[in-house]
């Protein structure tokens, strides 16, 4: 079964994924921007240097998140937890969850591998197990749950996952501990897996006919996990690159680590010819979007970028990041 309908244009699929206001995830309200500092409009002009005239990586650079300042990012990220549309993004890879975070599942001849869980028991039982069935695919065929990092809204249904199919738990050293902090100090968080596998930056993952490189890129959290994946599209095999922490950190020290990891990430996935990013808050990319606007599988995959835009919008990551650092430094953040 595929995932993908055929919808009349854009506009369709838009209002399948049109947000009510009431429905939208409460968040704090965001600290209110200082007058802009001149080092972020620097930085944002980079990033349209950077983008040239494609209009893809001009879009992103223009009104994606990355270039927003600090109080319109926490704006931005006031999504509906609401189930989302499940779809198949490729011949093997699955995306199952809500329209604020999302579940990928990689199909491989030797059974699946899941990266992230949702938020917690309730949808890991209701959105994503059913999600999953709806392609047919089997909870107790998943291998392993590859954690991109230890945050509630990513771990919170492993447990369950773990505790009902005995599926193996997957995570870096530094998160298995920063979750553990996590759910022992903030009230009413999903309990955590109990500790399994421990990830480690350039470990290579290898079920049945498909490997999984771990790429560490610390940041949003210790020990962010992110992922070069290959998937296959009308059985021909592309490379993903699975960026496994969205938003900015709010502090400048975490801020660096980031500037750091996109560049290592950067280079991972030219080293493997990534044509295409993902990442599982699929709502920064419009993920969901995209694969529904498709119609049908006989058009163009508009998840494949190309490696050439995969490096440009990282460039343009790094330019907002600095941009970003600006904010920070005339909020007084440290």
């Amino acid at each position: 079964m595929r995932g993908f309908k055929t919808f009349a244009g854009a506009a369709a699929a838009s209002a399948i994924l049109g947000f009510s206001a009431a429905a939208f995830a409460q968040a704090a309200a965001p600290q209110p921007d200082p007058p802009k500092p001149a080092a972020a409009t620097e930085h944002e002009m980079k990033a349209k240097e950077i983008a040239g005239k494609d209009s893809f990586l001009q879009n992103l650079a223009a009104n994606g998140y990355w270039c927003m300042s600090p109080a319109a990012g926490v704006k931005f990220r006031q999504v509906s937890s609401m189930p989302a549309h499940p779809v198949q993004a490729f011949d093997n890879l699955y995306i199952v969850g809500t329209y604020y975070v999302s579940a990928y599942i990689l199909k491989t001849s030797a059974g699946l591998i899941v990266w992230d869980t949702l938020n917690n028991e309730k949808e890991a039982k209701e959105i994503l197990v059913p999600g999953m069935e709806q392609f047919g695919l089997k909870p107790q065929d998943i291998k392993l749950v590859i954690l991109t990092h230890g945050h509630a809204d990513h771990y919170g249904g492993a447990k369950y996952l773990q505790d009902t199919y005995h599926v193996p738990i997957a995570l870096s050293e530094a998160d298995w501990a920063f979750m553990a902090n996590t759910a022992a100090t903030r009230p009413n968080s999903p309990p955590p897996p109990t500790k399994d596998r421990v990830l480690t930056d350039g470990q290579k993952i290898t079920l049945g006919d498909t490997t999984v490189e771990v790429v560490l890129t610390p940041g949003h959290t210790p020990a962010t996990v992110s992922s070069i994946v290959t998937v296959k599209e009308k059985s021909l095999p592309h490379v993903m690159a699975l960026w496994g922490g969205t938003a900015y950190p709010a502090t400048m020290e975490a801020l660096g680590q980031m500037r750091t990891s996109i560049q290592h990430f950067k280079e991972r996935a030219k080293a493997a010819g990534a044509s295409g990013i993902l990442n599982t808050h699929g709502f920064f990319d419009k993920i969901n979007e995209r694969v529904l606007s498709r119609g049908t599988y006989t058009s163009e995959n508009p998840l494949i970028i190309g490696s050439a835009r995969v490096q440009g919008s990282l460039d343009i990551y790094a330019e907002c990041l600095e941009a970003q650092a600006a904010w920070y430094t005339a909020m007084g953040r440290k």
